[in-house]
């Protein structure tokens, strides 16, 4: 599968009289997202284009006379595609495709682009949220809120990020973006992906790391581990990899960061590490479904934090995408 990065441009059509539909994560229409309100206005300001919106409940509706379509944390499958009669362009907001079924838009002849992570303040953005994660597993978030309601002070005791051994699974735009970041906390920075290291110039691009590896080496390097962050992208061979032998391989009582994807981690592995010890802590950005239901077992553990799929959600990486 190939994903083109399509310009609009080229279209000998009169942009201004074409459809662009928001499909928005909102409920209602008059809940339009930060990414909508910022592409409208892109989009209005430089060429005069008017951006309609709906939410993901009545894509199927609105879809049929749209032109392009701009999915934010909706769904565009084939049963969707179907009804898209008039549709030249899916661009989706932001670089996950997983909602939008590519195979089937390209039988319909759909051209698909994302906006890719680097150089927009995507993968900027997810850094800094997977800093903030961190720290707020070492030094218990849910405990600190607990003492304010209880008017305790000095407690509890937190840990720092200096000194631990820190694992990033996947090494691309986020990676590149967290390895900087992380190096003056005075971590031990290691990262293990599937595609070859650099060599050459571009070694100097992985200077903050104090080693590298490959899918071989992942079982050895999770048993040094005290932080793993995933950073990967999802696809067939990446789902479900953080499970019972993933697991059983870290360093027990070490923590969990995804600011990647929730289908990436084994929701039953993960339960059962959180309650025999094997994980002290999870901290997402992403879970399963989404949004997930906050009495969910996962959600409403003591040992986990969620926060809704906003590790991206920014000003600078949503006016970058926008533009």
């Amino acid at each position: 599968m190939r994903i083109e990065q399509v310009r609009v441009e080229p279209w000998k059509t009169n942009l201004k009289m074409m459809n662009f539909l928001a499909c928005v994560a909102a409920r209602k229409r008059d809940q339009s997202t930060v990414a909508k309100t910022k592409t409208s206005k892109e989009l209005l300001e430089d060429h005069g284009i008017q951006v309609s919106s709906c939410a993901r409940e009545n894509v199927a509706d609105e879809i049929r006379d749209a032109h392009v379509a701009i999915p934010l944390m909706s769904r565009l499958d084939e049963s969707i595609l179907c009804k898209a009669g008039e549709l030249k362009l899916i661009i989706q907001f932001g670089v996950g495709l997983e909602g939008v079924d590519v195979d089937a838009a390209t039988r319909a002849k759909i051209p698909v682009s994302n906006i890719r992570s680097e150089g927009t303040g995507n993968a900027a953005s997810c850094a800094e949220h997977a800093i903030y994660l961190m720290l707020a597993l070492l030094r218990d978030q849910s405990g600190m809120h607990a003492s304010v309601e209880k008017q305790l002070l000095g407690q509890p005791a937190g840990r720092v990020l200096l000194g631990s051994n820190v694992l990033l699974v996947g090494y691309g735009g986020i990676g590149k973006e967290l390895a900087p970041r992380l190096a003056p906390f005075g971590v031990t920075l290691s990262a293990v992906r599937k595609s070859p290291w650099p060599t050459g110039d571009d070694v100097e691009k992985c200077g903050t790391l104090s080693h590298k590896g490959g899918p071989d080496d992942l079982p050895e390097m999770l048993s040094k581990t005290d932080i793993v962050v995933l950073t990967c992208v999802l696809n067939e061979s990446t789902r479900g990899m953080v499970n019972d032998e993933f697991l059983s391989a870290l360093k027990p009582g070490a923590w969990l960061v995804n600011v990647a994807r929730g289908p990436l981690m084994d929701y039953d592995a993960v339960l059962r590490a959180l309650d025999n010890g094997q994980l002290a802590g999870v901290a997402t950005d992403v879970t399963w479904t989404e949004p997930i239901n906050p009495t969910d077992q996962f959600a409403a553990h003591p040992k986990v934090i969620v926060t809704p799929h906003i590790a991206g959600v920014t000003n600078l990486s949503y006016e970058t995408m926008a533009k």
